[in-house]
């Protein structure tokens, strides 16, 4: 739910003839929804990593429609559905992965739910040939 303000009038009868009626605004605030991801804390370069996007948590009645990943190495990607998903690192180093929440209110970033992913160099694999 977007921010709203709504009209609010009380009424006092103290039930001897004492009646007091008061009116105000009242704004309702819209509250972030965030979300639980998890994953390995490590994964070799080159290897597929799998990210799981968990619960959502939005107090309001507003449904997420995108879940957007941040992978920490400059790609992100878009996703219709939480669940398990899975990314490859070309290049070793620490990744911080944040996924944004997109509902009826707009884009929503996770910033603080991030998850730090070490991604670990893998020597190049080389096969001696045989001269003839």
């Amino acid at each position: 739910m977007s921010d709203q303000s709504q009209t609010v009038t009380i009424t006092a009868n103290d039930g001897f003839g004492g009646i007091t009626t008061t009116t105000f605004s009242l704004v309702v605030n819209n509250v972030a929804p965030t979300i639980a991801i998890s994953g390995a804390s490590s994964v070799n370069e080159g290897a597929s990593y799998s990210l799981t996007l968990g619960a959502v948590t939005d107090p309001g009645t507003d449904t997420v429609s995108s879940y957007i990943v941040h992978w920490g190495d400059g790609n992100s990607d878009t996703y219709s559905s939480n669940g398990v998903k899975t990314h490859t690192y070309a290049e070793e180093g620490v990744k911080s992965i944040t996924v944004d929440l997109v509902d009826g209110d707009g884009t929503f970033t996770n910033r603080a739910n991030s998850l730090s992913v070490t991604v670990n160099d893998v020597a190049p694999a080389w096969r001696p040939t045989r001269l003839r």
